[in-house]
């Protein structure tokens, strides 16, 4: 057994690769868009996980999914759950 990486490449039509492409560009810029977008007048901002949602242009079933998976951190008062707004946003630059 050895403890080298195995690298496989795939051949992709060229036409398949530029709609990757373009998606991956189209996805870098609506993050930087989403960064310069949240002028928040306090870096410590409560939101409601439905403001989160919003927030993320995902669904609150995923906002729950990403807490589950503890992709971001979630707190809890009196039954219901917050978010940090600046934990939410540094949660999508970590790879």
């Amino acid at each position: 057994m050895s403890n080298s990486e195995e690298i496989q490449f795939a051949v992709i039509p060229n036409g398949e690769f530029q709609k990757l492409k373009n998606t991956i560009n189209q996805m870098a810029t609506d993050l930087n868009d989403l960064k310069k977008n949240t002028g928040s007048t306090s870096a410590n901002e409560i939101l409601t996980k439905k403001e989160t949602a919003k927030l993320l242009k995902i669904s609150e079933s995923s906002v729950w999914l990403w807490t589950k998976k503890k992709t971001l951190k979630s707190y809890h008062a009196q039954g219901r759950v917050f978010y940090k707004k600046n934990e939410v946003l540094a949660a999508l630059e970590k790879p």
